[in-house]
């Protein structure tokens, strides 16, 4: 080989300095791609770490309320008796049990949580429900009037009789509720995280409204006039593990409570009253005393069931008291006219 030939295939050849600059390049090229990987890797675990972290943070319960089958009559009485709204400082008591069971959950047992008007409920302090951490599925029962130390296995005494005003009638206002999810598939930390627990209350007891006007021949005016409801089962109790009345007792007198003051010849009442079936003519009696005079209509046989309003206008004569009245839902329920003489 000529040492032209010689020298070409030399400058062929890679030189020390390309090797060296080729395996620098190399290596800044791995070192860049490591620097990456390691940043994903990094950024994975940190993704990781949040879920995890996400995931073992206690999740309160929230719940929203409404009152089912709302009736308004007469004007709209004040209480939730009437059916219309909560009022500020309405409270309830909730249970959260395992999903399909009466087992209490994280020890959440007749927690007490009020409204300030509308149909958020929020945990008295202390109070507060958490779904359980590790993502198991519950269900609530919740009921109105709050009652302190009840547990789920509790019965309520419930007492209608005497004297009915506002403020009373707010309180035997029995309201019961019970949210398993859709299909009874229950509720549980992850999937309602964001959503309240929709309770829809339903009124355990019924109510009767009495609209009341003179007849011509009485032609006496209704100011100062009293009503008393007699006959009627007025004790009974309870259950707020399936929202079930037991079988009720103790006749007594119950004076309904004054919807529209008389100033005229007109007047409106109602009562809440105990669920029952009377199966005979004058089992219950009404009496309207006015102007010394006591009127008194006997009730037909009837059945006044749970949730149910029952309307009755009632006229006043000499010769008998005319009664209509309808049935409606509290759910009003109106029974048309009867007479009282």
């Amino acid at each position: 080989m000529s040492k032209k030939e010689q020298k070409q295939t030399c400058l062929d050849l890679p030189n020390v300095n390309n090797l060296r600059e080729a395996k620098a390049t190399r290596k800044s090229r791995i070192l860049v791609m490591g620097t990456a990987l390691l940043g994903m890797v990094a950024f994975s675990a940190c993704n990781v770490n949040d879920e995890i972290e996400d995931n073992n943070q206690p999740q309160a319960v929230s719940f929203s309320a409404g009152i089912a089958g709302q009736a308004v009559q007469n004007g709209g009485p004040t209480t939730k008796a009437a059916g219309t709204v909560w009022a500020s400082g309405d409270a309830i008591g909730i249970f959260m049990m395992s999903n399909g069971t009466t087992t209490i959950a994280e020890q959440a047992e007749n927690k007490q949580y009020t409204t300030t008007g509308g149909s958020t409920f929020s945990a008295v302090a202390g109070d507060e429900i958490y779904y359980p951490m590790d993502g198991s599925k519950v269900d609530f029962i919740a009921y109105y009037p709050y009652a302190s130390g009840k547990t789920l296995g509790s019965s309520i005494s419930v007492d209608v009789s005497g004297a009915q005003t506002a403020s009373s009638q707010a309180d035997i206002d029995l309201l019961w509720a019970k949210a398993n999810g859709t299909g009874g598939s229950g509720y549980d930390k992850v999937t309602h995280a964001t959503t309240p627990v929709a309770l829809a209350f339903n009124h355990k007891l019924a109510k009767m409204v009495i609209n009341v006007k003179a007849g011509a021949a009485v032609n006496t005016p209704l100011t100062g006039m009293t009503v008393t409801i007699k006959g009627m089962n007025t004790k009974n109790t309870f259950k707020l593990s399936d929202g079930t009345l037991g079988t009720p007792n103790t006749p007594a007198a119950i004076t309904p409570r004054v919807i529209t003051t008389a100033s005229g010849f007109n007047a409106s009442y109602d009562a809440i009253i105990l669920p029952y079936v009377y199966s005979s003519n004058g089992d219950v009696t009404v009496d309207f005393t006015v102007g010394g005079e006591t009127f008194t209509w006997e009730v037909d046989a009837t059945t006044f069931a749970p949730g149910n309003e029952y309307t009755y206008a009632v006229t006043l004569t000499r010769t008998g008291v005319a009664v209509t009245g309808t049935i409606n839902p509290w759910m009003p329920n109106d029974r048309g006219g009867v007479t009282a003489e």
